[in-house]
């Protein structure tokens, strides 16, 4: 058996950070993008490179191979979040090298909309929906200025979020009787809405940023079978993601847990009091479980 060979990159010598608009996006939705150039491994038979990144030190759930240059372009990123490297050579044995030094960099861009803001003021309004006539009454704390909006019908359930992206929350209902979505956009004043058929009778509207682009997910939990239906708003809507992920009688919770500006999925189980958070930063493969609760009580994390 032939021994390993080590090979080591020296180090990542420049980051620096640019943003790039996201394609189709409206208004201020964006993902940010980080630059890595790093010195070349000196060894001759050197075939390539594989850039690793991750939200936390030392894990690294993402990768992408650059192949035989000394720079990478690492797009889809969140915007205002901490981005930890390292990057590894490979040559034409198919040897690879330790990592390099890990280095850091955060991403710039817009900040996400601040929830319940529907003034762009970056502060939450004053709202209540009015089941019985349909109608949203928004008061602004700092002016005092009232808004009144008519947007649904009795037995619609208010699902208010930035789902197209310009900074300020849209007027949005969910209807149980037919599971569709009806979003009154802020970017155009609310003066005009779209509409997403998107679940069945008895889920349970779990919306979130679950893709990172800075726009809010059209998603439900299914009680039935314990799925999460997403559809992503990074794709204008167009294709969704499903995860199982609870049991009958759990709570579904939608928070970014861990950090990295996504939203993770997550059950609480009032049986016991466990926490189980399926990790958006690993791309929804890896949890953790916490004991936080006893009978009778009532999990109150909100987006």
């Amino acid at each position: 058996m032939r021994p390993t060979q080590a090979k080591f990159i020296r180090w990542l010598c420049v980051i620096f950070l640019l943003l790039a608009r996201a394609a189709g996006a409206a208004a201020a939705a964006s993902y940010a993008s980080l630059t890595l150039e790093w010195n070349p491994n000196p060894e001759a038979n050197i075939a390539g490179y594989v850039v690793y990144w991750g939200t936390e030190s030392g894990v690294y759930p993402n990768s992408a191979d650059a192949g035989n240059q000394t720079s990478f372009h690492v797009t889809g990123l969140v915007n205002q979040i901490q981005y930890y490297f390292v990057v590894r050579a490979y040559d034409l044995e198919g040897l690879v090298s330790p990592p390099s030094a890990e280095v850091s960099g955060r991403t710039g861009g817009p900040l996400p909309a601040v929830a319940g803001d529907f003034t762009g003021e970056r502060r939450a309004d004053l709202t209540v929906f009015r089941p019985s006539v349909g109608v949203w009454y928004v008061l602004d704390p700092s002016s005092l200025a009232v808004g009144v909006v008519q947007w649904g019908v009795n037995g619609d359930v208010p699902v208010p979020g930035d789902y197209d992206g310009d900074g300020k929350a849209d007027i949005a209902a969910y209807r149980p009787s037919n599971g569709t979505w009806y979003i009154l956009q802020s970017s155009t004043g609310y003066t005009s809405y779209v509409s997403y058929v998107w679940g069945l009778a008895g889920d349970v509207t779990v919306a979130g940023d679950y893709d990172g682009d800075g726009r809010i997910d059209i998603a439900v939990y299914r009680p039935s079978n314990g799925g999460w239906y997403v559809l992503q708003s990074s794709t204008n809507y167009t294709t969704y993601g499903s995860y199982l992920w609870g049991l009958k009688g759990d709570i579904p919770v939608v928070g970014d847990f861990d950090g990295d500006g996504k939203s993770d999925i997550a059950a609480y189980r009032p049986s016991n009091g466990d926490w189980y958070i399926l990790w958006s930063s690993t791309n929804f493969t890896t949890y953790a479980a916490y004991q936080w609760g006893q009978a009778g009580d009532v999990p109150v994390l909100k987006r």
